[in-house]
């Protein structure tokens, strides 16, 4: 047994501790969370870690990543969104097997080092999904299906093939790129797909002005200069926002999660959260590819689920989620508390982690990290928020990292 303890412990399911440790067992779950003092008396022969200066919380939880990205040149995000993806598209092309393998796992040792115990990745490339790091953190592996047509649906689910996953990582779903980039067939056979092998759907949805003005219009910028640049034809508009056309078609429901979410009517607020679908936001990948900013607020007060993403390197610049955190407050008005919630136990309930992951208390996965203390004050979550550096990180209770 061993306890790691510093001046402030935030158990995020419980109000935060102050001289808090968490007591782990040996089989890197957590046996007790409270004042380090009581917990000595209660297991004196445990060894004790004391994190000077530090504030403890549960690892975070990256709900939305794209590592096989993170080895590509960066993409200046001066482009507008259209143009931003086409330089995706030509990177990837340009790119040989080995540069996504290695961003993989150079990606996910980087969120390890950021102090991320679990991610939600998606991949494109056949193969890539066993090369997540076995000393990484915990992978829930999404694999990305684009089908415009549904004549090209069957070959899509069935292309790339899933792979075998290393012990990291686990199956999480399908990810239904986009409303412009697949079809309805698409969507409802993934759906069907991903919940007969108990995972979840994921989709960005409504992350960009175009991709609305083309589900409403068949036009814009989608058409003319994505769809204008390779050869396939896209998927027919539905005279709907793409929020509308999915509810319209049951294919939002507490198995479904989207992604931005950032061009979003009161309505659509509603219409998710009457579904029970899930939203992650990617607050710096939206304000650097320039699609606006989610309604932030309105989404958390409507009780829906709600976790935070990086997204890519190329759309954020870097794979830490603690600046997206920082960002939720600033340009959501979120409290610090909101926004540490949703980056922890927001995102395993996001997940189906609930029970699991996302917090300190008995019973869970000692996943672990330790910041660094930097203001003094009396509210614990603003001096989380303050903190400045993931100085440890613990996976079950075993130290991975530290600075």
């Amino acid at each position: 047994m061993k306890l790691i303890a510093a001046p402030l412990l935030l158990p995020v399911a419980a109000p935060p501790i102050r001289d808090g440790a968490a007591l782990v067992g040996d089989d890197g779950l957590i046996l007790a969370v409270g004042p380090l003092r009581e917990l000595t008396r209660t297991a004196p022969e445990a060894s004790t870690t004391f994190h000077e200066d530090s504030v403890i919380l549960p690892a975070l939880i990256n709900c939305h990543t794209h590592l096989e990205l993170s080895s590509l040149p960066p993409i200046a995000c001066d482009s507008l969104f259209v143009e931003w993806i086409l330089e995706v598209v030509r990177r990837k092309r340009s790119a040989a097997p080995e540069d996504f393998l290695r961003g993989i796992k150079n990606g996910a040792l980087e969120c390890l080092r950021l102090g991320q115990g679990v991610l939600a990745d998606v991949t494109s490339v056949e193969g890539a999904e066993r090369h997540y790091p076995e000393e990484g953190p915990l992978v829930a592996h999404f694999r990305e299906l684009i089908a415009p047509s549904p004549e090209g649906v069957e070959m899509a689910l069935e292309r790339p093939k899933d792979g075998a996953l290393p012990k990291s990582a686990y199956y999480g779903g399908l990810f239904a790129h986009a409303p412009y980039t697949v079809c309805l067939e698409g969507y409802e056979k993934a759906l069907g797909k991903a919940l007969q092998k108990g995972g979840r759907l994921y989709t960005h949805l409504a992350e960009s002005l175009d991709e609305v003005e083309f589900a409403l219009t068949g036009g814009g910028p989608i058409a003319e200069e994505l769809y204008g640049n390779i050869p396939v034809n896209p998927p027919a508009a539905t005279g709907l926002h793409p929020v509308d056309w999915l509810a319209r078609n049951n294919i939002l429901g507490e198995n479904t999660v989207a992604v931005h979410a950032v061009n979003l009517l009161s309505r659509h607020i509603e219409i998710l959260a009457k579904t029970r679908t899930s939203v992650v936001l990617c607050p710096r990948s939206n304000e650097n590819l320039g699609v606006g900013a989610a309604r932030g607020r309105a989404i958390l007060d409507a009780g829906i689920r709600v976790g935070l993403g990086t997204d890519s390197l190329l759309s954020a610049g870097d794979l830490d989620l603690w600046k997206d955190l920082l960002l939720a407050i600033d340009r959501y008005g979120w409290s610090p508390a909101e926004a540490i919630f949703a980056a922890t136990l927001g995102g395993a309930g996001v997940l189906g982690l609930l029970g699991e992951r996302g917090a300190l208390k008995a019973g869970m996965k000692a996943d672990i990290i330790v910041r660094g203390l930097v203001a003094k004050g009396t509210d614990p979550w603003e001096m989380a928020a303050a903190s400045q550096g993931t100085r440890a990180v613990y996976l079950s209770g075993r130290e991975t990292c530290s600075a």
